[in-house]
């Protein structure tokens, strides 16, 4: 029962149920983006300001929400076809110690983070 296959689909389920439900409430909140100003601030917040400012959260949500795919899939496909085990025996193949073996695996994993998110990052 507790066989790795077994805890490996488990991690992959979390995973899914875990997007979709992330998914389903940033588009619950994304529906207000075009609601009108709320009558307790017509005298406080101006109505095109107001009106840029809930355009800009749209525009910024349809970015989060391809982001956040292209992410999530990118994750299931290293976890699917074995990406993780290959960074982690690219970080054996350099040190012994489990301290370094553990940097090199995180550092590997944040650099290749931070490549995949620069185009996003720098289209936002």
């Amino acid at each position: 029962m507790n066989s790795p296959e077994t805890i490996f689909y488990i991690i992959i389920g979390i995973l899914v149920l875990n997007f979709v439900k992330d998914k389903v409430l940033d588009n619950l909140n994304a529906s207000r983006f075009d609601s009108d100003l709320p009558t307790e601030l017509e005298n406080i917040y101006d109505e095109s300001e107001y009106q840029k400012s809930q355009n800009y959260k749209s525009t910024n949500f349809k970015l989060s929400l391809f982001s956040s795919i292209f992410s999530f899939f990118i994750t299931l496909s290293f976890l699917i076809f074995g990406g993780f085990k290959f960074v982690d025996d690219l970080a054996r193949s350099f040190s012994n110690s489990s301290i370094i073996m553990a940097l090199l695996f995180f550092g590997i994993i944040s650099i290749g983070n931070t490549i995949i998110s620069i185009p996003f990052s720098y289209y936002k």
